[in-house]
């Protein structure tokens, strides 16, 4: 009776850390690799048109441009884009070359460009 008890006591614990700590880790690494190819391929040269933020959705931070075929193109600013949103405004050019994870910012103002970096919380690295 009490190693059935300490059997099942010691699975639950196990299964326990297996699904509230092994688990998520895996999905939320597997994401930010998938995120971070994602933005490795993205090829960007554009004009902002619009930035705002998205109450309804969790009030993300986001812009929207116009892609080569002329429509319309929403980026949303997650943590790993750091400071970029607050240092954009509409009618600034955005660049991004295919195979970097660097975006340019042209600021229409003051024409002065800044290079911004994703930041990937994924640790097998595709640069």
């Amino acid at each position: 009776m009490k190693n059935n008890i300490l059997t099942i006591l010691s699975s639950t614990i196990i299964l326990f850390f297996v699904f509230f700590y092994i688990l998520p880790y895996n999905h939320d690494k597997y994401h930010a690799c998938f995120v971070e190819q994602e933005v490795y391929v993205q090829e960007i040269r554009s004009r902002i048109e619009k930035k705002f933020i998205d109450t309804p959705n969790h009030a993300y931070e986001k812009i929207i441009y116009l892609d080569t075929n002329k429509n319309e193109t929403e980026l949303v600013f997650t943590s790993e884009y750091k400071n970029m949103y607050a240092s954009i405004g509409v009618g600034d050019s955005i660049i991004k070359l295919k195979g970097t994870l660097y975006y340019t910012i042209k600021s229409k103002g003051t024409n002065k460009s800044k290079v911004y970096k994703f930041y990937s919380l994924c640790t097998d690295h595709t640069e």
